[in-house]
């Protein structure tokens, strides 16, 4: 039985492949790290935004008379909520006998989630940020410690999603392969 011999390339069609090789190699490895370097710097940018917020309500407080005022304080949690799409959830927590009590929250699930994160911004006395997944969504979630006079008495956490920028990631994925698609076309044709 014969095997059956491919044909020989000749040596223009074999640096022909070379180089088409060569250029689809660097334009993948350029296109991936573009990719990469974006998608870091657009989390690091939700998660400043995050910052932003938490260190902004935090600034709202400056005596403790404030953190009594329940009521402007959730007015300013709910203005927060409705003008920023991508904050997810919001909690006040001041410290009490038996660690952080929540005062003020956007909802519920708030307290549960953010209680962790602000207890360790309260630990420390400094901000502090977490990427976490939250039902399938990833999301930075921002602790940052209330101080009245140099005294840390409680802390604001703040949970903002990522999906929008996932989304804009995703989009900028498909343009790259479709960029390298047309590139291997005009190479090769």
């Amino acid at each position: 039985m014969a095997i059956a011999r491919l044909p020989a390339f000749s040596l223009q069609t074999k640096i022909i492949l070379l180089v088409i090789l060569i250029v689809s190699t660097v334009l993948s490895i350029s296109a991936y790290l573009s990719v990469r370097i974006t998608e870091k710097a657009l989390e690091e940018d939700v998660r400043e935004r995050g910052v932003i917020v938490a260190q902004g309500l935090v600034a709202g407080i400056g005596r403790e008379q404030d953190l009594e005022d329940i009521r402007a304080l959730q007015r300013e949690v709910q203005a927060v909520m409705r003008s920023r799409g991508s904050i997810n959830r919001i909690a006040v927590f001041v410290l009490g006998f038996e660690g952080l009590v929540s005062i003020v929250s956007s909802d519920r699930t708030a307290v549960s989630s953010l209680r962790e994160p602000s207890q360790g911004a309260v630990k420390k006395g400094k901000t502090v940020t977490a990427l976490r997944d939250a039902l399938g969504e990833r999301v930075w979630v921002v602790a940052t410690p209330i101080k009245i006079q140099r005294k840390v008495v409680g802390a604001v956490g703040v949970e903002v999603s990522l999906q929008g920028a996932d989304l804009l990631s995703a989009r900028q994925r498909r343009q790259s392969l479709g960029i390298m698609g047309m590139a291997a076309l005009v190479i090769v044709g």
